[in-house]
């Protein structure tokens, strides 16, 4: 709203209110009701060419509700949270069999067609910049595999929680850049200077 004053000799003037109208917008309301002059600033001019001036003062900000998407948000996280805590055992790699030949003659695994000997497992994986392999029992397969497919979820779980995290931390600075709800907006300094500056003309 662009800045406005209003000039009366009304005794009504002396009375002034200040109202808000529209998102931070700060005027002054003179004159009696049903009649009144709306205005940025007042100046209030005497029988005896004297004037006085009226800026009404700053209102705060309205606060903003905030972005539906937070709490969306937060509740993933905390539900990705809870999620992590019930994996279990967990380790990185892959499961592989494996079949070999051995050095006695006439076994089997040199027969046409060979049958070779196994399956041995053994488990790969990449650990502070080295890769290693295991051997794995027969009967802990299955508990190795459920390690394997925890760290597989394991990465999953991280990978929602940093999107989700990236998503809310652009939200929130967002919000923080909206203005405070402790003070009015900054171009109304510069409307008070120049009001003063026609009250000066004035006189």
């Amino acid at each position: 709203m662009a800045c406005s004053v209003a000039l009366s000799a009304s005794p009504w003037a002396c009375s002034s209110r200040s109202a808000k109208l529209g998102w931070g917008e700060q005027v002054a309301r003179m004159g009696p009701p049903g009649d009144e002059v709306v205005a940025d600033s007042i100046i209030v001019l005497s029988a005896s060419g004297q004037s006085s001036f009226f800026v009404a003062p700053p209102l705060p900000w309205p606060s903003m509700p905030p972005h539906p998407r937070l709490a969306v948000l937060e509740r993933k996280i905390a539900t990705l949270k809870t999620q992590l805590l019930t994996l279990g055992d967990l380790r990185p790699g892959s499961l592989s069999e494996q079949y070999n030949v051995c050095g006695t003659a006439g076994c089997h695994c040199k027969a046409d067609p060979p049958r070779k000997h196994g399956p041995y497992y053994q488990v790969s994986f990449t650990w502070q910049g080295r890769s290693k392999s295991q051997f794995v029992r027969r009967e802990h397969v299955a508990t190795v595999r459920q390690h394997l497919r925890n760290y597989q979820r394991l990465r999953t779980l991280v990978e929602q929680w940093i999107a989700a995290g990236l998503e809310l931390s652009r939200l929130r600075l967002a919000e923080a850049a909206l203005p405070s709800s402790s003070g009015g907006r900054a171009p109304r300094k510069k409307r008070a200077a120049t009001a003063r500056r026609r009250q000066t003309d004035a006189s």
